[in-house]
């Protein structure tokens, strides 16, 4: 892991899978309501978990001391197309990385304890998603390998994945 020296904020990026973009880009005007319904309560589910369980404001020489961070201060950006114009839901979460610390004052966030803890984000946000998406549009799941020898995510059942090689335009 590389160390990031004198970044303001970190952009967290919160997209829906493939097969549930595909339902999005494709879907009813309600279809599309839900899924985006989702994907924000997964957001707010992401950054809550983030602020409670992560996040910790340093201070002092090496950062030695430490304490828990009241809360994370975002803005967040919702793009609807890739940079090839292709149809993708995705929301831009920048964080700064300034919070306050127990005496009042600001310091800095633990950001490697951010990026150590940024696959587990990932994965919760993904979990949330699908599963609300799944429930309430009464969708089953199925695996998918994305990377051979890697674990495989969970995606709506059902598409084929020529579809999915297609939706993705970028390399």
């Amino acid at each position: 892991m590389t160390s990031v020296k004198h970044a303001l904020a970190l952009d967290l990026v919160f997209r829906p899978q493939a097969t549930i973009t595909l339902l999005w880009a494709l879907g009813s005007s309600q279809v599309r309501s839900t899924i985006e319904k989702a994907h924000e309560h997964a957001i707010a589910q992401t950054l809550g978990w983030l602020e409670d369980t992560v996040t910790e404001v340093r201070w002092g020489s090496g950062g030695r001391h430490r304490a828990s961070a009241p809360a994370l201060a975002v803005a967040r950006f919702r793009h609807f197309a890739n940079r090839d114009n292709f149809p993708l839901l995705h929301d831009h979460c920048v964080a700064s990385i300034k919070a306050q610390r127990p005496d009042g004052a600001w310091g800095n966030l633990d950001t490697r304890r951010l990026y150590q803890h940024i696959v587990a984000a990932g994965t919760l946000y993904t979990l949330v998603i699908t599963t609300q998406v799944c429930e309430e549009l009464g969708l089953a799941t199925e695996p998918r390998t994305v990377t051979p020898g890697l674990r495989p995510v969970m995606e709506r059942a059902g598409v084929p994945q020529a579809l999915i090689d297609w939706s993705a335009t970028r390399r």
